[in-house]
């Protein structure tokens, strides 16, 4: 039985501070910001209930209720009146935001890392500030936290304290320790006494000019141990892999730094062999590779040609070469340049000799063939052990053996004996350890002699860089060690935070009393580990000593220590670890390796072989003395000791803590992830200070704050009262204690100068009696009110009645006068009215008088007016004829002008005329004969042009009549040649629409039918049974499948015992592209839905199926494979190979099934060890695939992609060629037809293929022969591909969607195909892309778009509907969506989780969880079988959903290997044979001598295939022409409809 953590009683919670109204904090871990601001409403023992700001109410705990202060920042977070984790982390956060990274927890200096540069922060003029606080001994206060300040703290303190400084400085990989030690070393270097130095300068300046000053020196030091000791890890790409404790020696007198010496501690050398995923080796390796010279490479054989070795080709270093933010060539400088500062040059070569002969070890490859009591294993790679033989000047035969052989001292004769082939690997790995380990203890020593001082100096401050706490997935035997190490400073740090809390009780008169100061530390815990003679290191070392395992030691440890406060075991008895309740956490420790990591030893031959090197540096670090071998043999006591004389140096000093914090885990600035920071504080132990403060006097409040609270309680008034008085506030406190609490002594509450500080019991007290008497208050104040508000109403009522009297009377002396008034104008009104009468009169005759003298004035001036208007029409009339009679006449003259002129002319022609004839009387003559002969010729010409015009058209009608004649003979001809075309053309087309009618639509309709049976039989409610459950199970067989609705409602738990939740896989929609009535009998859902029953009420749901061409294969949750279709070419993974369809049977299959995958005539499944097995066309068995373990399986149609955990990506066709993509480490793979997508760890998003619709989405319709980045500004975490087109998922949950959009399978509102990535406004836990659609789960809601089975051409996403399938579905959430086609057939599922009210109702845990587990299926691989292993999540589950044991393979499976490009395989061989089956080279197989019924069967298969991909095409192309209108088609689409009525309908009916 596991043993059970203990029940510790929960902490009292101070309650003293809650009251209604208040200001808090609230605890909420499940969210990004984990303390939310809220008010308290009202509270009790139960709990708080509270309002948050947007006006919602909840109800909460005690202890997740935190007290909020005064919003403000502090520079030391120990002056905060109110102390508490919320209030700690929300002031950290406000100065992070701001870049103040640097805050004070007393004593303590945290340090958030800012991933970023800020210039500001380490300029020279901040540094000159403090080194000005040192020198001029400025107060501390004036000056801001800084890791400066403590450096110059401690350079104070050293001379003022007159006691060694230390300071320490420590935190998780990442947090920045290296830096922050960096810039202490900086500081401590940089100050100066100018005023002590100044006669001692002038005296030595000639004397040191040549010299490297010594702070030079030991600033040089930094890069030579960065290169050797840090390494790029996950969390940090500068991550120190050692301890370093630098003492830095000063004179007193002249205060100047002599020297320095450093101590390592810790290094950790195991990852020299081994690193995690995305890790390196150490910088060192990578810097001389990359930035020495070829010629100096070449002759430590990692150069050949000019052409440096690939890391790839190294062992210790084909993990990751290039890391952002780190130049290896120029670092490679750096440290050429402080080997010749600090005097190193004579040892170079032998320094790199040495680490390559390192890399070349790593590279050394054993074959334990030859094997046998005599000889040794074989070194296969001779060249290597030249290399180091050459580099280690050791002969090859003393290098082979100290790697093969092992001595053994038997009555004083050595005897040398072989090792098998494991034996050999861990002596070249410890040889390597070894060489580097040395190498680097031996140039710290060469470094310290270096750097000592020539003199010996008592004044020091030291300076401790060292790992912080760590856990991780699985520690081990180097964790232990580092997390005891942390425990050991943690106590130092809980001492010096004790010490900071007399300091306090000191300022405030209070030390006398810090006796009753209390405080708990980890004292019990460290002597668990260390206290011999039972600490579990003394249980290691005895086990080291006796033979056994790692299990012995285990059982011993479990034996011995059995106290819950320090040790428990895991909840699986069986899991070889133990955990250790440590100070921060609780930590697992895997018992594995411990002994081999605990015995710090080489064998005999490496180190006698080793000291004999004529590599005089080798030779210096092998030769130990005699006194030291014993002593190092234990790991656990080297760290003991050390950790021992650490302690006492510390102890010795005034130390100084640094705790630096990572805030984020994606290294990112400004980002603050609060449960992130908070852990590590915790871990750090810095709320320890706040923790010694709670468990003594956590009340701790200034004066006129406590009495203006609880000012009530006195005589003396409010507090602006006493304030404005300058009352002694301290006095009035103390006065208020002796009324009313003369119990409460020292014990419960003391005084100090400015402050009071109360333990919680005592405020519960104080609070009791506050409480009461404010009651007491409020009952008088009650009386006193009821009393007031009484006599109050009297005299109210009574000022109410004197009031009204004199209203009374003011009313009737109103009366009065109005009356009076009303009289008086009653007599003016009369008055008034006689006058206006008069005054009518008078106006109307003055009236009068006025019209008639105004109608007199007018009748004058329109008679005038009259007289004026005829005068003038007159005198416009006689201007008129005027104007006519001129112009008339005017015209007159002009018209005999005219006349007189025209007739003249004529007379002058006429004379003219009769003059010239006269004179040339003789040529007019001629004139005259000469114009009758032109008249004669013309007339001629007429007649001649008359007659030849009738003649030609004489011609021509005759000619017109013959070509008329012969081309009607012609058309008649050619009319009765037509109408017979067309007649024998019609009667072709009758006779072909008659064989169209009779041959292709019964194909059509029975492919219909097809589609139909389909449907019904998968959403029906009762077929019949078409398998025989007896060769199954006998659980189960009684020939009726039941609807759906029925098998999901049926009870497999009737009386409720194991009512968990479990998940079963669903086909929602079932496409047929072409009749599989050939492969499946009677219907491929008849076959699933058999399959589904059976399993379903037999407990093992069916949780995925995959189709090929003809076959399909289903995998349970319990890990059985079932399958069915023909079985032509083995892909049913049977012996019998059958041409008629099988019905679903269960396969003989030896592994457990993590994934399954088909092509067109093939299965492959990839077991839990990450092994690929291949069955089906072109293998003769089950075979197992020779590659890297395999993380992810994708395939389509007749391609296969492989992902191996090692991030490599492989592909394969048909013929089973294997090429690998060159692309960089990969942890998601997809692929559509043709095309193929992968996700690299840093969520880059790669494609690669053909883009003929734009599927790679890179803007264009190119194809891509090599992979390729989408640029999109987003971390991808998930990608889908359907048959062309693609769908992603991002880290910030946004979706894009590009390629094909032929049938809407884009769901964004249109058929445009799109080039580029398209954002979906779409928020969906997951989204997969189908062949032509796209499906998506938004809680348990299933929404889709595109065309299959079930839509068409619907261009946005609408919901499934559920309730049409299985009503049963909609108690159950959707969780994982799956799609897999061919070429026959294409399936949407949908994976469900029958929940059986687990959640209790709870909707927002069901939700979370459901979430969280789609999250992680997709993050790991959304194709397997079962979902992966979450702790929160499984125990809500069935067993076999997410606990499988592995099962092995049998010793009689087949084997097969991949040979770099081809597949071989081995046939099965009987048990005796298994160990040469091992040791035996891989056997090719010739695909050529399968039997003669195979070879028909493949040429059938391969006949079909390619009558699938041609009717595919035809399919895709008809259907296109069928969409289109007739008057948009071309030329080809009208030649191919012409083509294909003319085909012979005999091969239609064999397509």
């Amino acid at each position: 039985m596991a043993q059970k953590p203990p029940q510790r009683a929960k902490p009292k919670v101070d309650t003293t501070w809650m009251a209604p109204k208040k200001q808090i904090w609230v605890e909420n871990t499940g969210t990004q910001e984990i303390f939310q601001p809220a008010i308290l409403e009202s509270f009790d023992a139960k709990g708080v209930k509270v309002k948050f700001e947007d006006g919602s109410f909840a109800q909460k705990e005690l202890h997740m209720v935190y007290e909020r202060g005064i919003p403000d920042e502090y520079n030391d977070m120990v002056d905060m009146e109110v102390i508490n984790d919320a209030e700690l982390l929300v002031n950290l956060k406000k100065r992070y935001e701001k870049n103040l990274i640097f805050t004070y927890v007393g004593p303590t200096l945290l340090v958030v890392n800012p991933f970023k540069a800020i210039p500001n922060l380490v300029s020279q003029e901040m540094k000159d500030s403090f080194i000005k606080y040192v020198v001029t001994k400025d107060h501390k206060k004036n000056y801001p936290p800084h890791i400066y300040a403590i450096g110059a703290e401690a350079y104070r303190g050293l001379y003022e304290n007159e006691k060694n400084q230390a300071i320490v400085i420590s935190g998780e990989s990442g947090a920045g320790k290296t830096e922050n030690a960096k810039l202490c070393m900086n500081i401590l270097t940089a100050i100066k006494f100018p005023q002590l130095n100044k006669q001692l300068s002038r005296v030595d300046s000639d004397k040191n000019y040549n010299k490297v000053p010594i702070e030079d020196k030991i600033i040089s030091c930094n890069p030579i141990l960065e290169a050797l000791g840090n390494a790029k890890t996950l969390r940090n790409n500068n991550s120190s892999r050692f301890g370093k404790y630098t003492k830095i020696y000063l004179a007193k007198q002249e205060r100047k730094i002599k020297g320095a010496d450093i101590t390592n501690y810790l290094l950790e050398k195991s990852r020299l062999c081994v690193q995690g995923k995305g890790e390196r080796n150490f910088h060192i390796f990578y810097f001389f590779l990359k930035g020495m010279d070829p010629e100096e490479l070449e002759k430590l054989f990692l150069c050949f040609n000019g052409n440096r070795v690939q890391f790839k080709d190294l062992t210790y270093l084909n993990t990751v070469s290039d890391v952002d933010g780190i130049d290896d060539v120029k670092l490679f400088k750096e440290i050429l340049e402080s080997i010749e500062t600090l005097g190193l040059q004579t040892n170079k070569d032998n320094i790199f000799s040495i680490l390559a002969a390192v890399i070349h070890l790593g590279d050394l490859q054993f074959d334990d063939s030859t094997l046998t009591n005599n000889t040794p294993c074989l070194i296969t790679n001779q060249e290597k052990v030249q290399y180091i033989s050459t580099l280690l000047k050791m002969t090859v035969e003393e290098v082979t053996q100290a790697l093969v052989y092992k001595s053994i001292e038997i009555q004083k004769q050595i005897i040398n004996s072989p090792i098998p082939k494991l034996a050999c690997m861990q002596n070249r790995d410890s040889w390597a350890k070894e060489l580097y380990e040395r190498l680097f203890n031996w140039l710290v020593i060469q470094l310290n002699q270096t750097i000592l001082p020539a003199q010996k100096y008592s004044t020091t401050i030291g300076l401790l860089d060292i790992y912080g706490f760590e856990v991780f997935e699985k520690n081990g035997f180097e964790q232990l060690m580092i997390n005891y190490t942390n425990e050991k400073l943690h106590q130092l740090y809980i001492s010096y935070v004790f010490k900071q809390e007399f300091l306090v009780f000191g300022d405030e008169g209070l030390g006398k009393f810090c006796e009753q100061i209390k405080f708990s530390d980890n004292q019990g815990l460290i002597e668990f580990l260390d206290k011999p003679p039972l600490g579990i290191f003394d249980l290691l070392d005895e086990s080291c000593q006796i033979k056994g395992d790692d299990d012995t030691l285990l059982q011993k440890i479990r034996k011995t220590h059995k106290d819950p406060n320090l040790i428990l075991q895991p909840k699986m008895p069986t899991t070889p670890s133990f955990i250790v309740v440590h100070t921060a956490k609780e930590v697992e420790y895997s018992i594995q390796g411990f002994r081999e990591k605990n015995m710090d030893e080489i064998s005999i031959l490496t180190q006698k072989n080793s000291s004999n090197s004529g590599n005089q540096l080798v030779s210096k670090l092998f030769t130990v003395e005699p006194t030291q071998g014993k002593k190092d043999k234990s790991l656990s006591k080297k760290i003991r000791s050390q950790m021992t004389e650490l302690m006492k140096e510390l102890n010795s000093c005034d130390v100084h803590f640094v705790r630096c914090i990572k805030p984020n885990d994606v290294k990112k600035p400004l980002v603050l992830e609060q449960d992130y920071t908070l852990k590590q504080i915790r871990y750090l132990g810095v709320l320890d200070s706040l923790k010694v403060r709670k468990e003594n006097y956590p009340i701790r409040r200034g004066y006129p704050n406590f009495y203006s609270e609880y000012w009530m309680m006195t005589n003396y008034g409010q507090y602006e009262t006493l304030l404005e008085k300058g009352q002694d506030f301290r006095q009035v406190v103390q006065n208020l204690f002796k009324d009313y609490c003369t119990e409460m002594g020292p014990s419960m509450v003391l005084f100090g100068l400015n402050k009071i500080f109360i333990r919680i019991e005592g405020m519960i007290v104080f609070q009791d009696k506050y409480k009461i008497l404010v009651e007491k208050k409020k009952k008088i104040i009650m009386m006193i009110m009821k009393n007031w508000q009484l006599s109050k109403l009297k005299r109210k009522i009574k000022f109410k009645a004197m009031i009204a009297r004199r209203i009374k009377r003011a009313l009737k002396r109103l009366r009065q006068r109005i009356h009076f008034k009303k009289v008086i104008i009653a007599e003016r009104q009369k008055k008034l009215e006689l006058y206006r009468i008069q005054m009518g009169n008078i106006m109307l005759y003055l009236h009068r008088y006025q019209a008639m003298q105004l109608h007199k004035t007018r009748l004058n001036k329109i008679i005038v007016l009259q007289r004026n208007f005829r005068k003038c029409l007159f005198l416009r009339k006689l201007k008129k004829l005027r104007h006519v009679r001129f112009s008339v006449n005017y015209i007159f003259e002009q018209i005999w002008i005219g006349v007189q002129n025209v007739q003249a002319i004529k007379i002058q022609k006429v004379f003219r005329g009769y003059i010239v004839r006269k004179q040339n009387k003789q040529l007019v003559q001629q004139i005259k004969k000469a114009k009758q002969d032109c008249i004669d010729r013309i007339q001629e010409d007429i007649r001649i042009t008359k007659l030849r015009n009738e003649k030609a058209r004489q011609i021509q009608g005759f000619i017109k009549m013959k070509w008329l004649s012969s081309t009607f003979q012609q058309m008649r001809k050619s009319a009765i040649k037509i109408q017979r075309m067309v007649r024998a053309h019609q009667i072709r087309s009758r006779a072909k629409q008659e064989k169209l009618k009779k041959y292709q639509q019964p194909l059509e309709q029975q492919f219909l039918n097809q589609k139909m049976i389909e449907e019904n039989d998968l959403f029906d409610q009762t077929i019949e049974s078409i398998i025989d459950f007896s060769i199954l199970e006998d659980t189960f067989n009684d020939g009726k499948i039941s609807g759906f609705n029925e098998i999901l409602k049926y009870d497999r738990d009737p009386q409720k015992i194991n009512r968990k939740a479990f998940i079963f896989d669903f086909i929602i929609d079932l496409e047929l592209l072409i009749d599989t009535s050939d492969f499946f009998k009677p219907s491929f859902a008849k076959n699933y839905k058999s399959l589904f029953q059976h399993c379903y009420l037999t407990g093992n749901m069916i949780q995925y199926v995959a189709v090929g061409a003809t076959h399909a294969i289903a995998a349970t949750q319990q890990g059985r494979l079932y399958s069915w279709g023909i079985n032509t070419e083995g892909q049913l993974g049977t012996d019998e190979y059958a041409e008629d369809p099988v019905r679903p049977v269960l396969i003989n299959f030896p592994y457990f099934p993590e994934q399954i995958a088909c092509t067109s005539f093939n299965s492959y499944v990839r077991n839990s060890e990450g092994q690929v097995i291949i069955w089906g066309a072109g293998c003769d068995q089950m075979s197992i695939i020779d590659c890297e373990p395999a993380k992810q399986i994708a395939t389509n149609n007749d391609t296969t992609y492989l992902l191996s955990q090692n991030g490599d990506v492989y592909f394969w066709c048909n013929n089973l060629i294997i090429s690998k993509i060159m692309v960089e480490k990969i942890t998601q793979i997809s692929c559509g037809q043709g095309f193929a997508m992968f996700i690299n760890q840093s969520g880059t998003l790669y494609t690669y293929g053909s883009n003929d619709q734009g599927q790679l989405g890179q803007g264009d319709t190119k194809d891509r022969p090599t992979p390729q980045t989408i640029k999109l500004k987003q971390i991808i975490s998930y990608v889908s591909c359907g048959l062309k087109h693609a769908v992603c998922k991002t880290q910030s949950n946004k979706l894009y969607i590009w390629g094909w959009n032929l049938y809407g399978q884009l769901g964004i509102g249109d058929f445009k195909n799109r080039l580029e990535p398209y954002i979906l406004a779409l928020q969906v836990n997951q989204i997969h892309a189908g062949r032509t659609s796209t499906i998506a789960i938004d809680n348990k809601q299933i929404l889709w778009a595109g065309s299959n089975a079930s839509i068409s051409y619907q261009t946005s996403f609408i919901p499934v509907n559920l309730k049409a399938k299985a009503s049963a579905l909609l108690n159950s959430s959707p969780i994982r969506i799956i799609t897999t086609y061919s070429k026959s057939i294409s399936l949407i599922q949908i994976s469900f989780l029958f929940q059986n009210d687990v959640w209790k109702g709870n909707l927002n845990l069901q939700k979370g969880y459901i979430q969280q587990l789609t999250t992680k299926w997709m993050e790991e691989n959304i194709n397997s079988i079962d979902p992966p292993q979450i702790d929160s999540i499984s125990k809500f589950l069935m067993n076999d959903h997410m606990k499988k044991s592995k099962q092995v393979q049998r010793p009689n499976s087949p084997k097969a290997y991949i040979s770099q490009k081809r597949v071989y395989m081995q046939p099965k061989q009987s048990v005796a044979q298994t160990e040469q089956i091992e040791q035996a080279p891989p056997i090719r197989i010739s695909l050529n001598t399968a039997k003669e019924s195979k070879t028909e069967s493949r040429d059938r298969t391969q006949t079909i295939e390619q009558q699938f991909n041609h009717l595919a095409d035809l399919k895709q192309k008809i259907a296109r022409l069928k969409d289109t209108p007739q008057n948009d088609w071309t030329q080809e689409d009208k030649e191919f409809m012409g083509m294909l009525q003319t085909w012979d309908i005999n091969l239609l009916i064999d397509l």
